[in-house]
């Protein structure tokens, strides 16, 4: 794991509970501090979320090609 001196925003929808457990079980492992905070949203709107993602994954990406440092 790399270091990094600040703090870092990850926003992620986790549906499974085993999952979210293994990752904050993980952070904490490596004594990584986590805030966790859960955004309310109505089922349907989870749902056009997801399939909004999967839409986009789906499509030809049309972002420019970046290069890697170095």
């Amino acid at each position: 794991m790399h270091e990094h001196a600040g703090t870092l925003v990850i926003p992620q929808t986790v549906l499974v509970e085993a999952y979210a457990r293994e990752i904050f079980d993980g952070l904490a492992g490596r004594d990584v501090p986590v805030a966790h905070f859960v955004r309310h949203a109505e089922p349907a709107e989870v749902a056009r979320g997801i399939a909004d993602r999967a839409r986009d994954r789906a499509a030809p990406d049309s972002r420019p090609a970046t290069r890697s440092p170095g």
